[in-house]
């Protein structure tokens, strides 16, 4: 499997390596709550963070730090027909936030969702730095969402998901 490095700025606020994380508040989901009850207080060497928002859906470890909210919108670029790369981790399928270039860049920040669950999950690190909680992470949503509601297109696969189960068709 290959692990992409990302980092992202969406739901990340102010974030200068002291006191609390600035991150604005996703939209309450109560299904969020057994997620971030089942967060852990570390990833590997991420120790968690303080936040500083108006909603309990989100968390942060790291300095700088990496960011989850839970509950966001749909990503932008997941529509019908859409060629977005999708990648799967641990069983979970994230989407990253699409740039200018359609290139990661590490000296930029980028998000990446997770798009196959009941809510819409989104993580951000900071910029030039890797990811590599995400499989933890994806761990931890697996556990507290076990089916997707919907599939990614393996560019690997011999079988194709049929047009209507794919996530891009989400309603």
């Amino acid at each position: 499997m290959i692990i992409l490095a990302f980092a992202f700025a969406g739901g990340l606020g102010g974030n200068d390596g002291s006191g609390k994380v600035k991150v604005d508040a996703p939209p309450r989901v109560e299904a969020c709550d057994a997620l971030m009850a089942a967060l852990p207080d570390s990833f590997q060497l991420l120790e968690k963070r303080e936040v500083d928002s108006d909603s309990p859906q989100v968390a942060a470890w790291g300095d700088p730090a990496t960011v989850l909210r839970c509950g966001v919108n749909r990503p932008a670029g997941l529509v019908a027909g859409s060629a977005a790369q999708q990648f799967y981790i641990n069983d979970v399928l994230w989407q990253p936030e699409e740039n200018d270039s359609g290139e990661v860049d590490p000296s930029k920040p980028l998000v990446i969702t997770v798009v196959d669950r009941d809510v819409y999950i989104e993580v951000t690190s900071p910029n030039g730095t890797r990811l590599d909680a995400t499989p933890l992470i994806s761990d931890v949503i697996k556990q507290v969402f076990p089916d997707a509601v919907c599939l990614g297109q393996s560019s690997g696969a011999t079988d194709l998901v049929p047009d209507d189960q794919l996530c891009t068709r989400r309603p």
